[in-house]
């Protein structure tokens, strides 16, 4: 969430000519945070094998078009056999978000595995005892999902793996085949992902052999949920009349506020809040916001910002530990676990230069709350 705030000093005083200043100020407020927690959440293991047996003869044709070897898949509704054996149809789509890799849920949300497989398939063609070969596959899933496989079928988007060996005429499916996956899995959970049930989704992973052959894991009742914050704060901080002992006794001219701040999180996992003052006129050092003078443009004094605890004892035209950085970094404020409400002491001090010119002078910055 964002809040523009003006900063304004009522009058700069200089050789008996009256000056105007003022400052504004911004707030902003982002919303991430979700159930499964924003990014990985790991989630169990899954370690399936699946035995061959022997059948055919089966048409040349079939070789690559089923997963003989392996195929692994998500589905919004168990699929029936053809479609989870077969090579061409690939299920939900496995893509990449944010460096993480796998099965999309729905926008922004994967299965991630994690793991390895083995698979081997035997064969004899063009008779059930002759040319006899044992292909072997295998495929790993690194910390982030990206598979790397020894073979697929070649010219499928899915991941699925037919028979390697050159077939001539019909072959036949031998006992002795099997095919291993060892995996931990999880679900990631991208910052755009949109709040609400996830819908069902099975992970199938099939054997062709003889017959059709699969094992199944279930992925349910998973919500998206998010922690959304609300702030208030005075959008207009007025510093009044200022003269020029203001710019020589090193207290500046300080302004009362206060940070009012309400998130719920209804997923009970712990967010992050901060927050970040970004200059929206002329930019100063980390932690000062230049008043430029309306009259000339010239600098005609420095902002300074001061929260917490300490905000009013500290507040004045230097740099310590209540203070606020102002060059649009993000700065810790809370962690929240549950729906909670707080107020910060908030002090604005203007530090006017003793070189200001006389007339009216502005500043604006947004203040940014993020999670």
């Amino acid at each position: 969430m964002s809040v523009f705030m003006r900063f304004l000093a009522k009058a700069f005083r200089r050789r008996g000519i009256t000056c105007m200043a003022a400052f504004a100020l911004l707030s902003c407020q982002q919303v991430f945070a979700v159930n499964l927690p924003q990014g990985y959440t790991r989630m169990g293991t899954w370690a399936p094998t699946i035995n061959g047996a022997s059948n055919g003869p089966y048409k040349q044709s079939t070789a690559l078009v089923y997963s003989w070897g392996w195929k692994l898949s998500a589905w919004k509704s168990v699929p029936n056999d053809s479609d989870a054996a077969t090579c061409s149809i690939a299920g939900e789509s496995y893509t990449t978000i944010d460096g993480w890799s796998g099965y999309q849920i729905q926008p922004g949300v994967l299965i991630v595995l994690t793991g390895s497989l083995n698979a081997t398939s035997i064969t004899a063609t063009p008779t059930a005892n002759a040319n006899v070969i044992t292909d072997t596959y295998s495929a790993t899933w690194d910390s982030k999902g990206a598979i790397t496989t020894d073979w697929q079928t070649p010219g499928t988007a899915s991941q699925c793996a037919g028979i390697k060996r050159t077939v001539s005429g019909n072959f036949y499916s031998l006992d002795g085949s099997i095919t291993s996956l060892n995996v931990t899995y999880g679900v990631y959970v991208s910052p755009t992902a949109a709040a609400g049930p996830l819908p069902t989704t099975y992970m199938v992973l099939h054997k062709t052999s003889g017959s059709n052959r699969e094992y199944a894991l279930n992925f349910s009742n998973l919500v998206v949920t998010k922690t959304q914050c609300t702030m208030n704060t005075a959008a207009v901080v007025p510093f009044g009349d200022v003269t020029p002992g203001h710019a020589t006794d090193g207290k500046g001219i300080a302004v009362q506020s206060s940070l009012n701040v309400n998130c719920t999180n209804d997923a009970g996992t712990s967010t992050d809040i901060t927050y970040s003052v970004t200059p929206k006129t002329q930019a100063g050092d980390d932690y000062t916001l230049p008043m430029i003078s309306t009259a000339g443009g010239s600098v005609a004094g420095d902002i300074r910002g001061f929260m917490g605890t300490n905000a009013s004892a500290e507040a004045g035209c230097t740099t310590r530990g209540s203070s606020m950085r102002m060059d649009s970094s993000k700065a810790a404020l809370r962690t929240v676990s549950s729906t909670q409400s707080w107020s910060d002491n908030l002090v604005w001090v203007l530090c006017p230069r003793p070189t200001a010119e006389p007339g009216p002078a502005t500043a604006a910055a947004t203040l940014d709350i993020n999670w």
